[in-house]
């Protein structure tokens, strides 16, 4: 039933960014011409597989990293929503000078220090719902394994094989 609810917040997590994105790329004044429509819907094609892309990496990267320390898992739920605002400006571009113009612009917007404290905010009341952290927060590594893994499936790769963390190798 858990697992099931998270799926369930993190598909709602990810059609409240779709939408926002959506609205974001509605035209200010009027319709633009066929051609622009093509074209626009070429490009959002794009940018949908390389977000998928990243997304993928994204959740890789925080189930081997939980794996090695299961506090990561908390850290990428704070830089979560920096990355998918990160992945929605860079995805598509096409040349190093887009890429460095859209990063340049999604710094400019989404990493004022009020955003970064509504994100983190957002993302603790998110950890503090989904976790037993509260009540039982001996739980907490084991469900951080947990969760990361589940967020890798969701995110497309199938490849979601828990892995014990690994031990520190001892000094000689």
């Amino acid at each position: 039933m858990d697992a099931e609810a998270l799926q369930l917040n993190n598909e709602i997590e990810r059609l409240e960014l779709e939408i926002a994105r959506l609205h974001g790329s509605l035209p200010v004044i009027g319709r633009g011409g066929h051609r622009q429509v093509v074209n626009g819907m070429l490009k959002e094609k794009a940018v949908a597989e390389d977000n998928a892309a990243l997304r993928s990496m994204f959740a890789d990267h925080v189930r081997c990293s939980t794996a090695i320390n299961w506090k990561y898992w908390v850290f990428s739920r704070l830089m979560k929503p920096l990355f998918e605002t990160y992945s929605e400006n860079v995805a598509g571009a096409s040349t190093v000078h887009e890429m460095q113009r859209a990063t340049s612009h999604w710094f400019e917007d989404k990493f004022s220090q009020t955003e970064i404290r509504q994100s983190a905010i957002a993302a603790l009341r998110n950890v503090s719902v989904s976790t037993n952290i509260l009540t039982a927060p001996e739980r907490m590594p084991q469900e951080a394994l947990d969760h990361a893994s589940l967020a890798e499936a969701a995110a497309g790769n199938g490849s979601a094989i828990k892995q014990e963390p690994r031990e520190p190798e001892p000094d000689h």
